[in-house]
């Protein structure tokens, strides 16, 4: 990891779309330290390594559901308040209040443009560093 890495805030990102991955991927790499995972499961057992700043987490997934991880992220010790931005596209009445039912600290809908998706992110953490 070079320097510039390790000065940027950190980022994962979980979505059952492979090709959306690599999407908010691109649009966030300039700024942000991103780690992908396209399988919920795989998250919870990485995230206390990793130590992000932010989650994005896709809503619907057919494993888990955005709302499982999150809890299951937040019952970590040291992540209680770890910020989460829920992504979904079925943008559901009962799905924005399980979000803040959740503690979700953001909920975006897709499709999402890339200044909403960083926007969003400096709401949470404040203005990525300077690489």
């Amino acid at each position: 990891m070079s320097e510039n890495e390790a000065s940027k805030p950190k980022v994962v990102l979980v979505d059952d779309e492979k090709d959306f991955l690599k999407l908010m991927e691109n649009w966030l790499r300039p700024q942000y330290e991103v780690f992908s995972f396209s399988d919920p499961e795989a998250v919870a057992d990485r995230v206390r390594a990793l130590v992000p700043d932010v989650a994005i987490l896709d809503v619907h997934m057919p494993a888990e559901s955005g709302f499982a991880l999150c809890k299951r992220l937040r019952a970590q010790p040291g992540f209680e308040t770890l910020p989460v931005v829920f992504l979904t596209g079925s943008k559901t009445d009962e799905d924005f209040v399980q979000h803040l039912e959740t503690g979700g600290s953001r909920y975006l809908t897709k499709p999402i443009s890339r200044q909403a998706l960083l926007d969003a992110l400096v709401e949470q953490i404040g203005p990525s560093r300077p690489a």
